[in-house]
C-alpha cells in the first residue's frame, strides 16, 4: 500500500512540474510528456478563491444518536456567494452516520460521501478534506463553481481526488453538474478543447499495472457525456509520457492522428 501510495504522490507532482517537452521524427510526433497545455482548445479563466480566505465561523459540538460526541466546524468560503464548508472532526466516530461533511451554495446542501460515493458506500461517513482549490470560471455565459477535496478515510486509492463542479449562473440556486473521482486536482481539467462551444472535461483515472487515461466528457443539459472517441492512454512514469500510437486527440495537422 505504501509503494502505491508513493507512485500517486510521485505522479502528481510529476504533472505539475513536468514541462512539455516533443520528440519529432520524419515530421511525425512519437513522444510527448504529458501536460495539460496539450490538450489544447480553449482554456477558461480560472479564478482562485484564495485560501486565506477561508474562515472559521463557528466550531460546536453535537451528540448522535448512539451517544457519540462529534465536533462540527463550520467555515466560510465565498460570503458574496453564500458557501459554507461544514467539516466534521476526522478522528472522531460517528457509527450512526447522522452527521456528515457538506458543502452549502446558496442554502442548497451537497452532502458529499453519499455525492461520490453512494449512501451505502461506507459503514461510517467518510471524511472530506477539501484542498485549497476551489475555482470560480464562466463559459458561454454560464458561471461554474469548482471544489477539489481529497477523501482522508480512505487515503491509498488510486483515484484520491473528489472533483465537485457546481452551475451557480442563477443567483435564486445551484445546479449539480458533476462529482466525480479521479487522480489530479488541476483546474485545466475543464476547458473546451476543441473549440466547439461545448465545455469538456478529462478524467484521469487509472486501469491495470499503473496504466492511467484521460477520458473524454462533453457537457450536455447539465450532464457530462462520455466520448468514446477521444482519450489520452499514459505510459507509466515518471515521467509521464503519452502514448501516440493508442491515444486518439485533436492533435495538430503534425501529428499522427
Amino acid at each position: 500500500m505504501k509503494k502505491i501510495k508513493l507512485k500517486v504522490v510521485i505522479f502528481l507532482i510529476s504533472i505539475t512540474f513536468y514541462s512539455v517537452n516533443i520528440y519529432c521524427q520524419n515530421g511525425k510526433f512519437e513522444k510527448t510528456i504529458f501536460s495539460y497545455k496539450l490538450l489544447g482548445g480553449d482554456s477558461l479563466n480560472y479564478k482562485l478563491i484564495e485560501p486565506n480566505k477561508f474562515r472559521l465561523l463557528n466550531k460546536k459540538y453535537v451528540i448522535t444518536k448512539a451517544n457519540e460526541k462529534l465536533t462540527e466546524n463550520i467555515y466560510l468560503i465565498d460570503s458574496k456567494l453564500d458557501v459554507k464548508y461544514y467539516k466534521f472532526d476526522f478522528y472522531e466516530v460517528d457509527s450512526t452516520k447522522q452527521f456528515r461533511d457538506k458543502i452549502q451554495v446558496r442554502k442548497r446542501n451537497f452532502v458529499l460521501d453519499s455525492l461520490f460515493y453512494g449512501e451505502e458506500y461506507f459503514n461510517k461517513p467518510a471524511r472530506m478534506s477539501l484542498l485549497n482549490k476551489v475555482y470560480k470560471f464562466s463559459f458561454l455565459k454560464h458561471n461554474y463553481l469548482c471544489f477539489f477535496f481529497q477523501d482522508i478515510t480512505n487515503p491509498d486509492s488510486m483515484l484520491n481526488t473528489n472533483v465537485l463542479l457546481l452551475d451557480i449562473t442563477n443567483k435564486n440556486k445551484c445546479v449539480l453538474i458533476l462529482s466525480d473521482l479521479q487522480a489530479s486536482e488541476d483546474i485545466r481539467c475543464f476547458g473546451d478543447f476543441n473549440k466547439d462551444k461545448v465545455l469538456d472535461y478529462v478524467a484521469w483515472s487509472f486501469g491495470d499495472s499503473f496504466t492511467s487515461k484521460l477520458s473524454m466528457y462533453e457537457l450536455h443539459k447539465n450532464k457530462f457525456v462520455l466520448n468514446k472517441m477521444k482519450y489520452i492512454i499514459i505510459e507509466d512514469g515518471p515521467p509521464y509520457y503519452i502514448d501516440i500510437s493508442q491515444s486518439n486527440w485533436w492533435w495538430n495537422n503534425n501529428r499522427t492522428r
